[in-house]
């Protein structure tokens, strides 16, 4: 395991560098976040009501600006890495390489959330209490959240290595899988949204998918619109999630090797 952790730890360091990119990060980050500020604080005024869906003003902006601090997080491009592994002929080297290709990428995509938090999620969190006033929970909720963040994270990762295995029967070519998933992260998630505002029909569509487990049950925890019974609830259908994507992802995996052998690989 620590081998692993080895590659989280560089993909750090090497990211690192680039402190250009880490200043553009947070100025996007704050951007964002003052136009979903202004976007919700009209929808309330031109409303002209106390609540939106169960939402109070400022529980929707602390929704809001929080989402796009998860956002920050949870930005992996695993598919991409297959993608160009095969593409490229690369993952015949890491076929060879004595180390579990889940594993790796695994490590990889650690790796690179723990980056997002460090440089760019964290410092985003602090700017957006000192600036916008967000609702903070008590710290037992807040790492119950982070808790949830962390299950999300793993959802997202099983997801995105599933597609990426994809690769192998594409030709590496998986721009529709990949954009697939985006649009439907985006649309199904509540990571700018509550689900609690989409339409009944779509709401169901919703309820029996695991995108919601990335955004709206951690951001539901951290405001309290989950507690009790109800959290356990959501974490028990989070690592439902987890063990199901991880039985398909070994199984699409050991059906991608054994399509790179037949083919010569």
């Amino acid at each position: 395991m620590m081998k692993y952790l080895a590659y989280s730890k560089i993909l750090i360091i090497s990211e690192m560098a680039y402190k250009f990119e880490f200043v553009m990060n947070i100025l996007s980050t704050i951007v964002q976040m003052f136009v979903l500020f202004f976007l919700w604080s009209a929808i309330f005024s031109w409303n002209n009501t106390a609540t939106i869906g169960g939402f109070t003003l400022s529980e929707m902006i602390t929704y809001a600006v929080v989402g796009v601090v998860i956002a920050r997080i949870l930005n992996t491009f695993i598919e991409w890495y297959i993608e160009e592994d095969v593409k490229t002929g690369n993952i015949v080297m890491m076929l060879t390489k004595p180390l579990n290709y889940v594993w790796y990428n695994a490590a990889i995509s650690l790796g690179e959330y723990s980056d997002a938090f460090i440089r760019t999620a964290l410092p985003s969190f602090i700017i957006c209490i000192l600036i916008f006033h967000i609702f903070v929970p008590d710290p037992l909720t807040l790492i119950l959240a982070f808790i949830s963040v962390f299950l999300g994270a793993a959802v997202l990762f099983l997801i995105s290595f599933i597609l990426g295995t994809f690769a192998f029967w594409t030709t590496g070519s998986i721009w529709f899988l990949r954009s697939l998933k985006q649009t439907s992260i985006t649309l199904l998630s509540g990571s700018f949204i509550p689900l609690a505002f989409f339409p009944e029909l779509l709401r169901n569509i919703a309820d029996v998918l695991p995108f919601q487990t990335i955004y709206h049950v951690p951001l539901s925890i951290y405001l309290g619109k989950i507690s009790g019974f109800a959290m356990l609830q959501a974490f028990a259908i989070q690592i439902f999630w987890i063990v199901l994507l991880a039985v398909i992802a070994t199984l699409t995996w050991k059906a991608a090797r054994r399509r790179f052998v037949a083919l010569g690989g």
